[in-house]
């Protein structure tokens, strides 16, 4: 089961869960990534879905 990460407005992100029991230390590794590219992400969200804004839960 793959795992699902939020991203929120001030470039973070939360592991909603892991329920695949991924390791604490892969877990940060995954989430430093995420933060590391956090604009690239939301530059390619907007393009995909043709936004001008995002609108992130929190």
């Amino acid at each position: 089961m793959p795992q699902k990460y939020g991203l929120l407005k001030i470039g973070d992100c939360i592991l909603a869960n892991n329920n695949s029991r991924i390791p604490e230390q892969d877990l940060r590794k995954i989430y430093k990534a995420i933060q590391y590219n956090f604009f690239f992400i939301t530059k390619k969200w907007k393009e995909r879905f043709d936004v001008e804004e995002i609108k992130f839960y929190c």
